[in-house]
């Protein structure tokens, strides 16, 4: 039997083992702002899966007040359903017979794309590198968080669509 002086080490670096999975599983998940209240969200990740296209549907909150779209032309359109209009839009465009996909990077952009014989960026949202990844888009009708919104893995908000929520008149 070791003597109680090593036991007690590998006591200590069986707990501080146990402390460093725990932290490194807290800040390896994204905020949890983007799995409040829209019906599927965006996360850093390079897999195609993640990304969201024309063909591939809408992002709406749960609520059925916002949508988030990419339209065939390419641009990439925040819609109120309520009054049903547009609130915010790329303003990018891109031929309707290419490849047209957004998808939140590992590296905290989230950009849409205009694929040809290659990927070309058509919009960002500029976010590339600020924060601590990974990160995650949101679309929130939450007066507090109204709107597209970028957030990195401590839930700070690196970029929002100039929208305010509408009134309640």
């Amino acid at each position: 039997m070791p003597p109680v002086h090593r036991r007690l080490s590998w006591l200590h670096l069986g707990w501080l083992a146990i402390v460093w999975v725990a932290f490194v599983g807290a800040i390896d998940g994204h905020c949890d702002i983007c799995d409040l209240d829209q019906s599927r969200f965006l996360v850093s990740n390079y897999d195609r899966r993640e990304a969201f296209s024309s063909s591939r549907g809408t992002i709406t909150t749960n609520s059925s007040a916002l949508r988030i779209q990419i339209q065939k032309d390419g641009n990439f359109v925040l819609v109120d359903l309520i009054h049903n209009k547009p609130i915010w839009a790329s303003m990018k465009f891109c031929r309707s017979m290419y490849s047209i996909f957004a998808i939140m990077q590992k590296d905290g952009n989230l950009v849409v794309y205009c694929k040809n014989r290659g990927k070309y960026p058509i919009w960002a949202s500029q976010t590339s590198l600020q924060g601590t990844g990974p990160y995650c888009a949101a679309l929130s009708d939450d007066r507090a968080r109204y709107g597209l919104s970028v957030y990195d893995a401590t839930c700070k908000l690196l970029w929002r669509s100039n929208v305010k929520p509408p009134s309640n008149s």
